[in-house]
């Protein structure tokens, strides 16, 4: 699977002033206990809806786009309860065991689940998490030597891959970071994920569409390294299959 964990309440506060720190970190149990007793409270099971998954692409190819959009943007809301309370690394692990799945590649989600946390946590899981570091955010003017000594340093701490995930990165797909990243992963044996289609997310910076074929010089040029087109490019699958059937990769 590929998926997101996050930090608990406790873990996170770890990264607070000390004074705020410590006071959230005594407070956490109760919060979480609490939080916990009102998602329980809710219903668990969604109505059954007579629909099958071609309807849904359907609506979404010939629907009013501003109706699918506002329906996805808002209904994401609705997820932030229960990925606070049950979006651990703990809570992932109990999941896997249930449904027999022995593997998840877990994605970092700066900034509430930063590279430092997932890569620091996964290290307890070594044989089911496996681990992949989001591309850094460096200063403006930061050159190659920075942007390989950033990629480096992810490696060196465990992580697997590296995602690029274009609508919450500010760098542009010919952008140094990519170079290094592609770089970094090919010295390093490790693969990329890249986040395709369009998605309609409040915490996104921008709303366009990602495009695999954005990324092609980069699977031109490293032909080792392994890439995944993440979502299979939403929306417009045949540009994803298009691309994979250029790059073996």
């Amino acid at each position: 699977c590929h998926c997101h964990a996050f930090p608990n309440l406790e873990q996170y506060s770890q990264q607070l002033p000390p004074k705020i720190r410590n006071f959230v970190q005594s407070k956490a149990p109760v919060v979480q206990e609490k939080a916990q007793s009102i998602l329980n409270a809710l219903p668990v099971k969604a109505p059954k809806i007579p629909i099958q998954p071609k309807h849904l692409a359907d609506i979404r190819k010939n629907g009013p786009g501003l109706l699918h959009k506002g329906l996805e943007y808002f209904s994401s809301f609705s997820m932030a309860g229960p990925i606070l309370v049950k979006g651990t690394l703990g809570h992932l692990m109990e999941s896997m065991q249930r449904n027999n799945i022995e593997k998840s590649v877990v994605i970092a989600a700066p900034p509430v689940a930063s590279n430092e946390w997932l890569l620091e946590r996964a290290a307890q899981y070594p044989n089911q998490i496996v681990p992949v570091a989001h591309t850094p955010t460096l200063r403006a003017e930061a050159g190659e030597k920075e942007w390989t000594e950033a990629f480096e340093a992810l490696a060196q701490q465990g992580a697997k891959g590296f995602k690029i995930h274009p609508n919450v990165s500010p760098y542009p797909s010919h952008h140094l970071a990519y170079e290094t990243l592609f770089e970094t992963a090919q010295r390093y044996g490790l693969f990329v994920i890249i986040h395709t289609g369009c998605f309609t997310i409040p915490s996104y910076t921008n709303q366009r569409p990602s495009e695999p074929a954005m990324f092609a010089e980069y699977f031109e040029r490293y032909r080792d390294v392994r890439v995944c087109l993440a979502h299979m490019n939403r929306d417009h699958p045949e540009r994803a299959w298009d691309i994979m059937n250029r790059y073996a990769n």
